[in-house]
């Protein structure tokens, strides 16, 4: 490696900002997503069955609770990813951007947003690097 390469920072231990992220969201929308279906039930459109109002309404806020505590964790590991000089997520173009899954460099400072099709590409080769080195 070239003394003016920049220092590759190393992943943090656990799960990556991008992949809390993806935990927390579907809870959140499912919430939403009940959250709105009890509202014609509330207001008589679909009847008045208020057991199932109450039911439907202590799940949607169940699901919008925990996906929202989720992503607040999403926000911390978020700010120690930053802080390590890293991040997995898109967004902040200013740090280099590392693959969630092998640790490879998605994207240095400054560079545009890989693509879907480059981030495969790169995992691939990112994985095939890590097999031969294996042997």
């Amino acid at each position: 490696m070239a003394d003016d390469a920049p220092k590759l920072p190393k992943p943090l231990p656990g799960l990556s900002a991008y992949e809390i992220n993806e935990i927390g969201i579907p809870p959140t929308f499912l919430g939403i997503g009940i959250g709105l279906l009890a509202l014609p039930i509330r207001f008589g459109f679909l009847g008045h069955d208020l057991s199932l109002f109450v039911a439907l309404s202590i799940t949607a806020w169940t699901g919008i609770a925990c996906g929202l505590v989720i992503l607040g964790f999403r926000k911390l590991k978020e700010k120690k990813e930053r802080a390590a000089g890293y991040v997995t997520i898109a967004g902040f173009p200013d740090l280099i951007r590392l693959d969630r899954k092998t640790g490879a460099v998605l994207r240095m400072p400054g560079e545009p947003e890989p693509t879907g099709s480059q981030i495969k590409a790169i995992r691939r080769r990112a994985r095939a690097e890590m097999r031969e080195r294996e042997r």
